[in-house]
């Protein structure tokens, strides 16, 4: 154990790398060394991606070019290159303008390239990885093992081996170079080395393996951030990968809202295999394809989805439950009519004039009586501000110690804007564990219009809904139809799930979502909870025309 090393290196017109420990700073020969080292270079090439979720754009990466000066970045070539651009942006010439503005938020990190993933010499490939031992890319034995990425410009397969004995003609070296490794190349095109081809973050490969089984791990960070699908144009396709690294449902890869027959939308077609004319999608398992397609004329022109309000599941007693019924799923909004104190969640002790409780009961009308374990979300109350130590008393924002009579104080939002958890509840009433902060004004000219929600009803359907309850420690999932009314009764309730022992969530689907096989085989079941393994790899075809390059939101399951 000792210090590390300091080595100045550069690189010349040709590309050749010099590398010396600097006689100029002391101990930079580092210390401790028994072996020969290994260095590592932080270079090659870099991605920035925009963090701002305030921008359109927020999620995407590009490739930074060059770095002309320590405080200013190049694209260059990289914004016309339209494998990474939708229709739009690529036929309107982008200028960097376009996808940044000044005080973005944006992150800048190493790219992966075929080299850093899978490694630049024999000893760094997984264990049986097949490799070539001459300039073509067959092995006296055995093919190398191929990776196959797919371009889309080229519109097609790239592939990639790794071999061991060819170098570029301008290579000088001393030595035995037949020991030497030499990377990446392209099968049947150029015998350049492409180790620095660069993996975008959404993009997948196929690999086809020649020989013995192997695994192969990877290290890497599970981002939670929402994220953008590449869709490519008609008769394109893109292989990509799960966008967020755990399990995700196909409604939830591509949602309602996304689907339908605009250009830039994953477009629904009336067959699959047997005259298919829609889009397809196909997850990927170790060996296993299974291919999908949404069938028109099922809730194709949704622009805002269904939000289903969901509590962890009770009785009709108020006690918890193991499984779900139509009590714990609800849509509904209306008008708030009172804000008072009460002594507990009852709600049955309302104490109109001071707020010495941390209980709010709010009076709304348009709801249900049974409204205990929902979510509810609180718009527009306001109120004249309370005292903060006499809850009888008002004040005034600007001198918030002088106490004054009701009716004079200033008119403020509530603290009960927002979002709770609803802990008591009866007929026109909810219960907040929250301490009341102003005396409730009503509606008018300064009061604003103060509401309630719980959910969300979409719009653009034209048929029942599907959804699908996860998480919450269920040991089987519920799933159900949604109404176009958003009306959920127990005779839409396909399963009810069982070992609830929490709050789950709710997936929403159009429910058009269909196996791509032939119709006897499969009997137009709904696929639409199908299930996109985390590591599993994502096959996208345009098929239908018009369909032009986009990006569309996933649903992101961290939420």
């Amino acid at each position: 154990i000792g210090d590390s090393a300091i080595i100045t290196s550069s690189v010349d017109t040709n590309g050749k790398l010099s590398a010396a420990v600097d006689p100029n700073i002391p101990g930079s020969g580092g210390s401790g060394y028994n072996t020969d080292p290994k260095a590592t270079i932080v270079a090659g090439p870099h991605f920035i991606k925009i963090t701002d979720t305030n921008s359109a754009h927020y999620g995407r990466v590009f490739l930074i070019q060059n770095s002309d000066t320590n405080n200013t970045l190049s694209f260059g070539a990289d914004l016309n290159n339209t494998q990474r651009l939708t229709h739009s942006e690529a036929s309107s010439s982008p200028d960097i303008d376009d996808f940044f503005d000044v005080n973005m938020s944006i992150e800048i990190y190493p790219a992966q390239t075929l080299g850093s993933f899978f490694g630049l010499d024999i000893a760094d490939l997984p264990t049986n990885w097949e490799h070539s031992d001459n300039k073509d890319d067959n092995n006296s034995n055995k093919s190398p093992t191929l990776v196959y990425f797919w371009n889309n410009d080229l519109w097609g397969f790239e592939t990639y081996f790794f071999s061991t004995n060819y170098r570029p003609a301008s290579y000088s070296a001393g030595g035995t170079n037949d020991t030497l490794s030499w990377g990446w190349k392209t099968r049947g095109r150029s015998k350049k080395i492409k180790n620095n081809r660069v993996i975008y973050p959404d993009e997948s490969f196929i690999i086809a393996n020649r020989g013995d089984a192997f695994s192969l791990d990877s290290e890497g960070a599970i981002e939670t951030a929402n994220k953008q699908l590449f869709l490519p144009e008609y008769q394109n396709s893109a292989i990509l990968n799960n966008p967020y690294g755990t399990d995700l449902m196909l409604a939830e890869l591509i949602p309602s809202t996304a689907i339908g027959n605009g250009s830039t939308q994953f477009r629904p077609g009336t067959a699959a295999y047997d005259g298919e004319d829609g889009d397809m999608v196909t997850f990927l398992s170790g060996s296993t394809w299974s291919r999908f397609w949404y069938k028109d004329g099922i809730n194709t022109v949704v622009t805002r989805m269904h939000e289903i309000g969901v509590r962890r599941p009770l009785d009709s007693s108020g006690n918890d439950a193991s499984t779900i019924d139509a009590d714990d799923l609800y849509i509904g909004s209306g008008s708030v009519d009172a804000v008072q104190s009460c002594k507990d969640a009852t709600g049955g002790t309302p104490l109109s004039s001071v707020n010495d409780s941390n209980y709010t009961k709010v009076t709304i009308s348009g709801g249900i009586s049974d409204l205990k374990g929902f979510t509810i979300t609180f718009e527009d109350i306001n109120g004249r501000l309370l005292h903060d130590d006499n809850g009888s008393a008002e004040v005034s924002v600007t001198d918030p110690e002088t106490q004054l009579t009701p009716g004079s104080g200033s008119v403020v939002f509530s603290n009960l804007i927002g979002t709770h958890e609803v802990v008591g509840s009866g007929s026109g009433f909810v219960v907040i564990n929250i301490q009341r902060d102003v005396n409730f004004i009503g509606t008018g000219s300064d009061a604003g219009t103060p509401k309630w929600s719980i959910g969300t009803l979409g719009v653009g359907y034209d048929n029942d809904a599907r959804f699908y309850l996860i998480g919450g420690g269920a040991s089987s999932n519920a799933s159900g139809t949604l109404p176009t009314n958003g009306v959920i009764q127990n005779s839409n309730i396909v399963s009810g799930g069982g070992g609830y022992s929490g709050k789950p969530q709710v997936v929403v689907s159009g429910g058009g979502w269909r196996l791509g096989v032939n119709s006897n085989n499969d009997n137009g079941n709904i696929r639409c909870n199908y299930i996109l393994g985390a590591s599993s790899g994502i096959f996208i075809q345009r098929q239908k025309a018009g369909g032009q390059k986009a990006f569309i939101k996933s649903i992101n399951p961290f939420e």
